[in-house]
Parts: structure tokens; sequence; C-alpha cells
């Protein structure tokens, strides 16, 4: 879907989370190749018709894409990325660094959250990333996966409280 600039700009957060991630339509689940290099940053993923996408690649081409006029760097990309395995939660300071977000301890209701999540931090094991809306307990999730045969980009539905069974460790930034 192609949208104007200006009326993009204009739109809700949850619209151009929506515009976003339509153009992930039709991936699958793996190394990335981006549909074009997010943000128009040079970055070490490919931009190519591969049609793959792994968790921390949805939610980095979903946000800096979603974000356009925030000022996002290489290292921005790669906090989003976990390139830093000593630090992570990077995705979390990435868009509190860039000031599109801020450390929340819970979801808020009638908010979009970019969530990491660590079944294990020592050693590191288990992460994911997603993008979650909250309404009360309920949490509407857009994440790439590959588990229990739903491979690629999907939404689905979960509870704070299914979250804070299944991990170690979960870092959440509400967006601004």
């Amino acid at each position: 879907m192609i949208v104007p600039p200006v009326e993009f700009d204009a739109s809700s957060l949850s619209a151009r989370i929506h515009i976003v991630a339509s153009e992930l339509l039709g991936f699958r689940y793996g190394k990335p190749g981006f549909p074009r290099a997010p943000g128009g940053l040079a970055v070490s993923a490919s931009v190519s018709d591969s049609k793959t996408i792994d968790c921390s690649s949805l939610t980095t081409y979903v946000l800096i894409e979603a974000f356009p006029h925030a000022p996002w760097s290489i290292k921005h990309y790669k906090d989003l990325q976990v390139f830093d395995a000593a630090r992570p939660m990077s995705p979390i300071d990435a868009v509190i660094n860039v000031g599109i977000g801020q450390r929340a301890p819970v979801p808020w209701s009638g908010q979009w959250h970019l969530m990491q999540t660590w079944r294990g931090l020592s050693p590191l094991e288990g992460g994911h990333a997603r993008l979650v809306w909250a309404k009360d307990d309920a949490l509407h999730v857009l994440e790439s996966t590959n588990a229990n045969s739903k491979v690629g980009p999907r939404w689905s539905r979960m509870s704070w409280v299914a979250i804070q069974s299944k991990y170690e460790a979960i870092g959440l930034a509400v967006l601004e």
C-alpha cells in the first residue's frame, strides 16, 4: 500500500504500524530480506525479494518506518537487532534513545509497546521481539515467529500473565 508522506505522517500510530506491517504480508520466518532499507539506513541485512524476516527484523523495520522522523542511526539499528549480547534489552534502550518510547514495568492499556523477552539471561537464550497493543490484560501481538507451524509475520493474542510466566526477562517500552 502506498500512502503519500503527508498523509502517513498525519496518521495515528496504529494506522502507521498497520500500513508498514502490510508490506510484510506473505513473508516467512527466516534471515531477513527487507522490502527496502528501513529508514534508508545502510544496514547489514540485505534488501531483497527473499520475503523472509525474523522477529527482531520485523520490529526494527516496522518501528523505523512507522517513525520516519526519529533520529535513527546504524547504532540504533544494531541495538534494535541486539547485536551486543551483553545488552539484551538494547531494543528498549534504542526506542528510548531516539525519543519514541519510555520504559514501562507493565503494558499500558490503549497503547502500543515494543516488547523484548528472553527465556534465560545466563546464558542468553530464547530471545523474542514483538510489537504489542495492550487492552487491559489482553495483548494484541504483531510478531514474526516459527512457533507452532505459524511461520512468519502474524497477528495473535496473549495475556500479560502468560508472558510473565513464560519468560525470565521482559523489557517493555510504551511507544509515543
